[in-house]
């Protein structure tokens, strides 16, 4: 999670990004939690779609903090 808002810190994405960031770690931390305490395929599921989106979705939040 401080590495996914280390773009706020430096200065390279805005405020918008950084809560955005912040929000979007606070999930994926959330889904691994879920998955290390129930450990079955259902969680591990759940784990593996947040975590193939939580890239993306920060690139994207990069990208519109950027244009505004």
């Amino acid at each position: 999670m401080p590495f996914s808002v280390l773009p706020y810190l430096v200065g390279m994405a805005g405020p918008a990004y950084g809560a955005g960031a912040i929000v979007l770690g606070m999930v994926q931390l959330g889904l691994a939690i879920n998955f290390a305490v129930r450990r079955s395929n259902a969680s591990a599921r759940t784990l593996f779609y947040g975590s193939i989106t939580y890239l993306p979705l920060l690139w994207l939040l990069m990208v519109i903090d950027k244009k505004s």
